[in-house]
């Protein structure tokens, strides 16, 4: 298992035992987040074979952070190999994404309500990647 599989695993686990054992709401929705960031990272380094240089390249040259230039190659591939994967991670990462800004810079406080949003989006993003990425 990578490293960044290993992190997805331990952020998704962190995002459930602070939701459910200390009502921690926002950081809950954070860990949701980067469970997905990282698993993107995982398939970006170990099965779409793409170097730390070639990535942080791209990345560059594309003008874009590590989260959207991560988010990107992932639909390329996925609008490449399956159409409705594609669809459904686009929209549920960008609903992910919505909720983390939102648990980590507005002044609202989440509640259960968002944070197990966050926590259903999360576990069905890392379905659709592991499913499409085997």
């Amino acid at each position: 298992m990578s490293a960044f599989r290993e992190k997805s695993n331990f952020n998704l686990t962190a995002a459930e035992v602070l939701q459910k054992q200390h009502s921690l709401f926002d950081p809950s929705i954070h860990c949701a987040y980067y469970a997905c960031v990282q698993e993107l990272l995982h398939i970006i380094y170990a099965k779409l074979k793409i170097t730390k240089e070639q990535f942080e390249s791209g990345r560059r040259n594309n003008r874009d952070g590590t989260h959207g230039w991560a988010s990107k190659l992932i639909e390329i591939e996925l609008a490449r190999k399956d159409t409705k994967a594609f669809r459904a991670f686009q929209k549920d990462f960008t609903e992910l994404k919505d909720l983390r800004e939102e648990a980590d810079y507005s002044e609202v406080i989440a509640g259960i309500t968002q944070s197990q949003k966050a926590l259903n989006l999360s576990q069905s993003i890392k379905h659709t990647l592991v499913s499409s990425f085997k």
